[in-house]
């Protein structure tokens, strides 16, 4: 029963993968990456998965857009 998919198990550990990629992307973006293709680049994401970790940190107020480019809240 344990291997069932949705089990706490699993979602917990998507759950840490989630949090893991997310420290990723701000870690590249810390480091000067600025655009999508440049984390990607940096990190060795896919994009999709970049695309949904910048969301997640934009909404949280972690990092903040500037046009095409992104950049570390209160770094600029």
């Amino acid at each position: 029963a344990g291997n069932l998919p949705g089990s706490a198990a699993e979602i917990h550990a998507s759950m840490l993968a989630a949090e893991t990629n997310r420290a990723r992307v701000e870690s590249a973006v810390k480091d000067g990456a600025r655009t999508g293709k440049d984390i990607a680049e940096a990190t060795g994401l896919h994009k999709g998965t970049v695309s949904r970790e910048v969301k997640a940190l934009v909404d949280a107020g972690t990092l903040v857009r500037d046009g095409d480019e992104l950049a570390v809240a209160g770094a600029r």
